[in-house]
């Protein structure tokens, strides 16, 4: 989580972390045949959910958003 690192590597890290994940899980989601528009908004919702932040983790709560 951002506000545990203390210096601005760190920081940069949890950025391109979070934007790999974000990448990984739209790509996913386009595999799986949803279009890149609404991949990308289910995934910023997950994102915003409290929860892990691995790629299964985002996938799952984006996948129950577009399932519901």
């Amino acid at each position: 989580v951002a506000e545990d690192v203390e210096d601005a590597d760190g920081y940069r890290e949890v950025a391109q972390g979070e934007a790999a994940v974000r990448g990984d899980t739209v790509a996913a989601l386009m595999a799986l045949g949803y279009p890149k528009a609404i991949s990308e908004r289910a995934v910023s919702f997950a994102l915003r959910e409290e929860g892990e932040r691995s790629i299964e983790a985002v996938l799952k709560r984006a996948l129950r958003r577009l399932s519901g």
